[in-house]
């Protein structure tokens, strides 16, 4: 009977061991799928109020026949971490290279947040456009062992917020951009 105890006893250990660092990466997996879930679809719900009332675009001047009443910069950021599952995967994809897919779509909801965050405040000031729109990126990351770990991004978002003498209808105005290069 001692045997069997002492069997069992090993059998915990192990299972412990080797169970709770799985436990945990499959916790984290479950964590992180729901918070973005959830993250994405407040993005898409705010893109949708405020995509309607004002055109962003990369392009440094406003489409063709369109003035400008006043133009003020405006910027936002936002920080994004990686949950432990994510970080677990991206080291392994570096032992062998190639595209890091599971950081990918912090990064993408990471610029989603700053250019909304950047096109509420465009909006808060009255504004029909937002031109002249850079991102920049940064990683802001933690070293352990002499090795650099990715855990967290900083996107900063500007632009130039343009309000005009412009009417726009409630779904928002389409243009052609290669029509005001002409």
């Amino acid at each position: 009977m001692l045997a069997s105890t002492e069997d069992t006893i090993s059998i915990v250990f192990v299972l412990l061991g080797y169970g709770s660092p799985v436990f945990m990466l499959l916790l984290t997996w479950l964590v992180g799928r729901v918070i973005q879930r959830r993250h994405v679809a407040s993005l898409e719900r705010r893109e949708g109020d405020v995509g309607r009332r004002i055109i962003v675009t990369n392009e440094k001047r406003l489409p063709a026949g369109v003035e400008a009443t006043s133009g003020q910069m405006v910027s936002a950021s936002v920080v994004v971490g990686t949950d432990y599952f994510r970080r677990f995967l991206a080291a392994w994809r570096s032992v062998v290279g190639g595209r890091v897919g599971s950081i990918e779509p912090i990064l993408m909801r990471a610029r989603r947040e700053a250019i909304l965050r950047m096109l509420e405040k465009a909006d808060g000031m009255g504004a029909n456009f937002v031109v002249n729109v850079r991102l920049d990126t940064s990683t802001i990351g933690t070293t352990q062992a002499g090795k650099n770990k990715f855990s967290m991004c900083e996107v900063l978002a500007y632009g130039t917020a343009v309000k005009t003498g412009f009417e726009q209808s409630p779904y928002g105005v389409t243009y052609s951009a290669a029509s005001d290069r002409t």
